[in-house]
Formats: structure tokens, C-alpha cells, sequence
């Protein structure tokens, strides 16, 4: 940390939009910085956040009030506080300095351990490496060089997934395990919203966190095709009910369902209704 001004390199670092999306980690960043003791005064009343906030030792110490109960911070421990729950700082040494993170797990199961592991303030110990992995950040921030953003975002997986293994017990994590059918259906609602866009079977699993593999189980699974089948279904009935309820022409149609033009859907349509859209249309408003 001795190439870069500190106090700079935590200022660079919180401008920016750390959110994990398209990770396993699934977190949305609401500031993530170096707090350092000598530049600014801490905040002594009580406050509460709606998003998990992280607290890091990295120098000295500090006694945070949770929840009406004391605990204190010394170097490579950490304090992890869940949302809605209120804490503050009641006293920190000469040279303090943490590391915090506030930050909303998208990841439903995961979020509900963490809230049950730390309602009540319980501190935990960390090692060299995630502290090391904060030094890391600071640089990448301070300096700016090429792919500094992704260095970023690696370390800061590092620390959330060090974290949660900390606290989380596999065990813990099954049982809040999202059905399968909901998955698919969230599935379904994504290629929907996507389909002008005619997202492919890599997009899908993208977006859920996912291999391309696991995606089709989950759809064989419960719908019995594949991710690509079910966009078809989609693809299909979004066809007809526009050709039904709408005067839109076929180009207009085409482009809506995420065809390259009408004659690509024509065949499409065909090939799976055994006529032509054109003829489906006239037949549905008889």
C-alpha cells in the first residue's frame, strides 16, 4: 500500500459500481471503501441500513454496538451486520482502520442464513489473504490500469465468498434451497421479457448463475424440453396471441417474438401449427 495515497485509493474505490451480478455472488454494492480513522470522525449515533453492511478490521480497534450489545474489532476481524438492525460505533483507536461494504444478497437462500448467523452481532476472524485481497483492490482503484475493474470485482468475490463459507454451513444453505419449479419459472418470465432480444441458451444460463446444462435439467425437469423448447413454446404462443387480439403486421410481429424478419417466423409457425400465421388469424377471428 506504500505506492499510492490510501486515503485517495479508498475514495477511487467508492466511486465505483462493484455490483457481482453475473457471479455467484449475485450482490448489489451500495459503497465499498477504506475507512481510515485519521481522516474522518465516526458516526456515534445509532442507524440502521436495509442492506447488509460488512466491517473489517484491517489496523487498530473498535467497539460497534449491535443490537444494545458491545463487541469489539481488532485486526483481521470482522463484524457483519444484518439489514434493519441498528449498531453504531461507541469508540475506535488511534490508526484504525476498516474496511466496509454495504451490500444486498440477491441470492434468496443465502441472504436468509446470513441474517439468522448475524442478527445479533456476532464477530468473526478472517485471515491474511482477505485483508491482502482489500490491499489488492486499493491498488487496482488507485492506479487504474487495464482490467483494474475486473481484479476489483475477482477480490471482491473472494471476500464475499470467504465470508459467507465463515458463516454458512451447507446444510443451512440446502434448506432454503429454491424449488426447481420456480426457477423455471423465473426462466419463463425471463425469456418473455427477452424475447424480442431471442436470448440463447448461454443468455439463460448467464443470467441465473448457471451452466447451460443445469438450465436444461431444471427445464426437462418441470417442462419437459429443453431451455431453447420452452423459449419455442414462448416464441409460439406469443405468436398467436398476438396474430388473435392485435391488427399488428407480421414484420412488426416477427421483430416482437424475436424472428430475423416474417418469412423466418412464417416457417417457424408452420412447422409446429401445420398452417400459416396469415391463416391462423383469419381462422381465430371467425
Amino acid at each position: 500500500m506504500k505506492e499510492y495515497d490510501l486515503f485517495e485509493a479508498s475514495r477511487a474505490l467508492g466511486r465505483l459500481n462493484l455490483n457481482l451480478y453475473g457471479t455467484a455472488s449475485q450482490t448489489e454494492s451500495y459503497w465499498c471503501r477504506v475507512v481510515l480513522a485519521e481522516k474522518e470522525r465516526f458516526n456515534p449515533k445509532e442507524h440502521i441500513h436495509s442492506f447488509f453492511e460488512l466491517h473489517l478490521c484491517l489496523e487498530g480497534s473498535a467497539v460497534i454496538e449491535v443490537c444494545g450489545r458491545e463487541v469489539e474489532l481488532n485486526k483481521n476481524s470482522y463484524l457483519l451486520v444484518s439489514p434493519f438492525t441498528g449498531h453504531k460505533i461507541i469508540s475506535q483507536s488511534e490508526g484504525f482502520r476498516k474496511f466496509i461494504w454495504g451490500f444486498k444478497v440477491h441470492d434468496e437462500k443465502v441472504g436468509n442464513v446470513l441474517r439468522d448467523k448475524c442478527s445479533f452481532g456476532s464477530v468473526g476472524n478472517v485471515s491474511d489473504d482477505i485483508t491482502d485481497a482489500v490491499g489488492i483492490m486499493l491498488s487496482n482503484a488507485a492506479q487504474q490500469r487495464f482490467g483494474y475493474y475486473d481484479i476489483i470485482i475477482g477480490q471482491l468475490s473472494y471476500i464475499y465468498a470467504m465470508i459467507v463459507r465463515d458463516l454458512c454451513e451447507i446444510e443451512e444453505i440446502r434448506r432454503y434451497k429454491k424449488p426447481a419449479s420456480h426457477i423455471v419459472d423465473d426462466i419463463r418470465g425471463y425469456i418473455s421479457d427477452n424475447l424480442k432480444n431471442c436470448p440463447s441458451s448461454a443468455d439463460i444460463a448467464a443470467q441465473f448463475s448457471r451452466s447451460p446444462s443445469h438450465i436444461d435439467k431444471l427445464c426437462r425437469s418441470e417442462c419437459g424440453v429443453t431451455a431453447v423448447g420452452l423459449k419455442k413454446q414462448i416464441q409460439l404462443d406469443k405468436i398467436k396471441q398476438l396474430l388473435a387480439d392485435t391488427d399488428n403486421s407480421l414484420d412488426i410481429i416477427s421483430e416482437m417474438c424475436g424472428f430475423a424478419d416474417r418469412f423466418t417466423m412464417g416457417k417457424f409457425f408452420k412447422k409446429h401449427e401445420g398452417i400459416s400465421p396469415g391463416e391462423f388469424r383469419r381462422s381465430s377471428r371467425k
